[in-house]
C-alpha cells in the first residue's frame, strides 16, 4: 500500500521541483523578515541612545536645519561704512548658543524661525513631525529664545506656518511681550502679514521671497507693494535695478544669505537695508557701534519725528477702533478670546542652556499657552 501511494505521488509531474521552489521561497522570506527585524531594531537603538544620551545630536536630529555659523576671515576692500545697514544673524534664533555667540559679535537683528507643537510655540527651522513630534522634539522655545534676545536691536520671527491658530498664538505672543521692541515678522503668506497689519500695526511685516517668480507677483501686484514694509529675499534675486525699484516705493530690503564681502559691498552700495549672514566676520563688519541709530521706521517716520513724539500723539486721539489691540482681539473671529493663551515673560532671564523642556520654562500664564 505505502508503494501505491510514493508510486502515486511521483506520478504528479514536477511535483518535487514545485515543493523545492516553495521551500527556498519560504526560507528567503523568513530570511528577510528577520534581516528587517534586526535592522529596525539597531537603527530603533540608535535613535533612543542619541535621544537619551547625546543632548546636542538629539536636538538637531529632533529639530532639523541646526543653525550654522561660522567665522571666515575678509578678504578684499572694505567700504567706508556700513553703519546704514542691519547686521542680520541668520536662524541664529534657533538655539540659544548661536543667539548668544551672534550677540556677542554686534549682530543688530536675531532671526528666529517659529514653529509650534501642542499649542505652544517653539524656535526651529522646520515644524516638528505631527504625529510623533510630541516625544521627540526638544527643540527650545519661543520663551526663552526671546529672553536671550533682550540685547538686540530688533528680533525677526520668521513664520513657518499660517494656521489662523498659529498667527493668534504668535500675535498673543508679541502683543504680551513686545513692548519697547523692535519686532519684524517675516511671512511668504500676504494675508499673513495683512492679519498683523490690522491687529498689530507696529509689527513691521515682511513678504518673504525665495524665487524669480514670487519676485515678480510682487512687482505686478501694486496693492500689496502698499500693504507690506518690506521684504526679505534671496540675495541672488537682487541686482540694482530690483534694489532701486523696492526704494522708489520705500520698502525696507533685507537680503539673505550672503557670506562673501564682496557681494556684501555690492549689496550696500545699492542700498540695501538689511544683510542676513552665518559669517561672523560679516557680523562683525556690519554690527552698529551704537543701535540707536539703526531705525526700521526710516520710511514710516520720514519727517525724523522721535517715536515717543508719534507716541505722544497716538496717546493725545481718542481711543477708538484706532488704538492699539488688547487681550480681547487675540481669538479667531467668533470664538471668546482665551486668555490664558497669551505668553506673558516674568521673572529674570535664566540660563536654561540650549535645549529646554516643552513650555515648563514659561512662568504664569506661559506654562499654559504657547
Amino acid at each position: 500500500m505505502e508503494r501505491e501511494r510514493t508510486a502515486g505521488r511521483r506520478a504528479v509531474p514536477g511535483f518535487e521541483r514545485l515543493r523545492s521552489t516553495v521551500g527556498w521561497a519560504g526560507t528567503a522570506l523568513h530570511r528577510a523578515v528577520i534581516v528587517a527585524a534586526v535592522a529596525t531594531l539597531v537603527l530603533s537603538g540608535w535613535a533612543l541612545y542619541i535621544l537619551i544620551f547625546d543632548a546636542e545630536r538629539a536636538k538637531r536630529f529632533t529639530i532639523g536645519v541646526s543653525p550654522r555659523q561660522f567665522f571666515q576671515a575678509l578678504d578684499g576692500d572694505i567700504l567706508d561704512s556700513y553703519d546704514a545697514v542691519f547686521a542680520i544673524a541668520h536662524n541664529a534664533g534657533d538655539s540659544i548658543t548661536t543667539t548668544r555667540v551672534a550677540l556677542d559679535q554686534g549682530v543688530d537683528v536675531i532671526e528666529i524661525d517659529v514653529v509650534s507643537l501642542d499649542g505652544q510655540l517653539y524656535a526651529a527651522h522646520d515644524s516638528p513631525h505631527r504625529w510623533y513630534g510630541s516625544f521627540v522634539f526638544r527643540g527650545p522655545s519661543l520663551t526663552q529664545i526671546w529672553r536671550e534676545t533682550a540685547g538686540a536691536t530688533a528680533v525677526k520671527l520668521d513664520l513657518k506656518e499660517s494656521s489662523p491658530r498659529y498667527v493668534d498664538r504668535v500675535m498673543g505672543f508679541v502683543w504680551a511681550n513686545g513692548e519697547g521692541r523692535q519686532v519684524i515678522v517675516a511671512s511668504r503668506d500676504p494675508l499673513v502679514l495683512a492679519a498683523f497689519a490690522e491687529r498689530l500695526p507696529d509689527v513691521y511685516r515682511l513678504l518673504s521671497i525665495g524665487s524669480q517668480r514670487e519676485l515678480d507677483a510682487l512687482r505686478a501686484d501694486p496693492a500689496l507693494a502698499a500693504a507690506i514694509d518690506g521684504v526679505t529675499i534671496r540675495a541672488t534675486l537682487l541686482d540694482e535695478e530690483t534694489v532701486a525699484w523696492f526704494g522708489e516705493r520705500e520698502l525696507l530690503v533685507m537680503a539673505w544669505t550672503v557670506n562673501g564681502l564682496g557681494r556684501v559691498n555690492e549689496l550696500v552700495d545699492w542700498g540695501v537695508d538689511g544683510i542676513t549672514t552665518d559669517n561672523l566676520a560679516i557680523a562683525q563688519l556690519l554690527g552698529s557701534d551704537d543701535p540707536a541709530e539703526l531705525r526700521l521706521d526710516r520710511y514710516r517716520n520720514p519727517s525724523g519725528a522721535e517715536p515717543g513724539e508719534a507716541e505722544a500723539e497716538e496717546e493725545a486721539e481718542p481711543e477708538g477702533e484706532d488704538q492699539r489691540p488688547g487681550e480681547a482681539d487675540l481669538g479667531p473671529p467668533g470664538e471668546d478670546p482665551d486668555l490664558d493663551e497669551i505668553i506673558v515673560l516674568g521673572g529674570e532671564p535664566g540660563d536654561e542652556g540650549d535645549g529646554g523642556g516643552r513650555g515648563d520654562e514659561a512662568e504664569g500664564p506661559a506654562a499654559a499657552a504657547g
